[in-house]
Protein backbone atom coordinates (compact mmCIF):
# COMPACT_ATOMS: atom_id res chain seq x y z
CA UNK A 1 0.00 0.00 0.00
CA UNK A 2 1.29 3.51 -0.63
CA UNK A 3 0.53 7.22 -0.84
CA UNK A 4 1.34 9.31 -3.55
CA UNK A 5 1.56 13.46 -4.15
CA UNK A 6 -0.74 15.26 -6.65
CA UNK A 7 2.04 14.65 -8.95
CA UNK A 8 1.63 10.81 -8.65
CA UNK A 9 5.16 10.82 -6.46
CA UNK A 10 5.41 8.09 -4.19
CA UNK A 11 5.59 9.24 -0.48
CA UNK A 12 5.32 6.26 1.93
CA UNK A 13 4.55 2.64 1.75
CA UNK A 14 3.65 -0.23 3.78
CA UNK A 15 4.91 -4.09 3.57
CA UNK A 16 2.55 -6.51 5.18
CA UNK A 17 3.28 -10.06 5.96
CA UNK A 18 1.18 -12.92 4.77
CA UNK A 19 -1.48 -12.64 7.66
CA UNK A 20 -1.92 -8.72 6.08
CA UNK A 21 0.00 -7.38 9.41
CA UNK A 22 2.42 -4.48 9.14
CA UNK A 23 6.12 -5.39 8.86
CA UNK A 24 7.57 -1.96 7.66
CA UNK A 25 6.51 1.93 6.43
CA UNK A 26 8.75 3.41 4.25
CA UNK A 27 8.50 7.64 4.66
CA UNK A 28 10.06 9.14 1.30
CA UNK A 29 9.73 12.68 2.01
CA UNK A 30 8.24 14.37 5.09
CA UNK A 31 9.47 15.11 8.44
CA UNK A 32 12.41 13.06 10.54
CA UNK A 33 11.48 10.77 13.02
CA UNK A 34 13.75 10.91 16.31
CA UNK A 35 16.42 12.78 13.95
CA UNK A 36 16.20 10.43 11.08
CA UNK A 37 15.58 12.55 8.10
CA UNK A 38 13.35 11.09 5.42
CA UNK A 39 13.69 8.71 3.43
CA UNK A 40 13.61 6.28 6.56
CA UNK A 41 12.38 3.19 7.58
CA UNK A 42 10.03 2.39 10.63
CA UNK A 43 10.12 -1.42 11.47
CA UNK A 44 6.96 -2.62 13.68
CA UNK A 45 7.33 -6.17 15.75
CA UNK A 46 4.93 -8.31 17.12
CA UNK A 47 3.66 -8.81 20.47
CA UNK A 48 2.58 -12.35 21.55
CA UNK A 49 -0.56 -12.43 24.25
CA UNK A 50 -1.16 -14.59 27.06
CA UNK A 51 -3.76 -16.30 24.40
CA UNK A 52 -1.23 -16.71 21.68
CA UNK A 53 -2.88 -14.28 19.37
CA UNK A 54 0.07 -12.17 17.44
CA UNK A 55 -0.83 -8.38 17.64
CA UNK A 56 1.40 -5.89 15.80
CA UNK A 57 3.58 -4.08 18.05
CA UNK A 58 3.51 -0.23 17.68
CA UNK A 59 6.47 1.52 16.41
CA UNK A 60 6.37 4.12 19.20
CA UNK A 61 7.53 1.29 21.22
CA UNK A 62 10.10 -0.02 18.86
CA UNK A 63 13.99 1.46 18.39
CA UNK A 64 14.06 4.12 16.38
CA UNK A 65 13.35 4.83 12.66
CA UNK A 66 16.43 4.06 10.34
CA UNK A 67 17.83 5.50 6.93
CA UNK A 68 15.93 3.54 3.98
CA UNK A 69 18.60 1.15 1.99
CA UNK A 70 18.82 1.84 -1.60
CA UNK A 71 16.92 -1.06 -2.70
CA UNK A 72 13.76 0.72 -0.44
CA UNK A 73 13.23 3.69 -1.93
CA UNK A 74 11.27 3.92 -4.99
Amino acid sequence: MYRADNQGNITSYAVYDSAGMIIKRVDVTGAAHANVSTPHVIEYGRNKLPDGTIKVQSPSTKLAPRPAKSDEIP
